[in-house]
């Protein structure tokens, strides 16, 4: 008995077609596997940054004064790699714009700052050498004008910290994405 072509093709194809079929199957249900694991690793880490990050917002609604903080600007600063790599485009507009605000507050404040401080002052600054060559320098400033100073700070702080209304919008900006991003933003 002779045996086609043909039906050695379909018994060959008959054969394999299980064998194909299982392996795309598999094939595919590990790529999807993967791309859930992926997602649900990416959604641990925002959740991580995300609620770290709402700790530093809430310090600024609490204390308004903190943006003239330099340790306060640095933290916020710390985000800006991590807001870049792992959140959303809006997420990381509404950063960027919180991030910039603060940064604008606290150079403003270092620049006044640097041009009150007496201390800063070069011309109050005097070299001596001792008898056997060695150099000390001091400054030429006194109690009062220092105490003067400080009260210029409190009064720069008080009467330029941000209003409470403009750090809300950049806190309820920033919150609404965030929750889009993890969604929680159900209703």
């Amino acid at each position: 008995m002779v045996v086609g072509l043909e039906q050695v093709a379909s018994v060959v194809i008959s054969l394999i077609s299980p064998v194909a079929v299982a392996a795309v199957t598999a094939f595919l249900t590990s790529r999807n596997a993967r791309e859930n694991e992926m997602r649900k690793l990416l959604h641990e880490k925002r959740l991580e940054l995300y609620m770290s990050f709402y700790e530093q917002v809430e310090r600024c609604l609490k204390n308004r004064q903190i943006v003239f903080e330099q340790e306060y600007f640095q933290k916020i600063g710390t985000y800006k790699a991590k807001m870049t790599l792992m959140a959303s485009e809006n997420t990381r507009k509404a950063f960027d714009e919180f991030f910039w605000f603060i940064r604008q507050k606290w150079t403003d404040y270092h620049k006044y700052s640097l041009e009150n401080d007496p201390a800063f002052d070069e011309s109050r600054h005097h070299t001596t050498y001792d008898e056997n060559g060695n150099e000390s320098e001091w400054v030429d400033v006194s109690r009062e004008e220092l105490d003067a100073f400080n009260d210029e700070i409190r009064r720069y702080k008080k009467t330029n910290k941000p209003a409470k209304e403009v750090i809300e919008k950049y806190a309820e900006e920033i919150y609404q994405s965030m929750r889009n991003d993890l969604g929680s933003n159900l209703k």
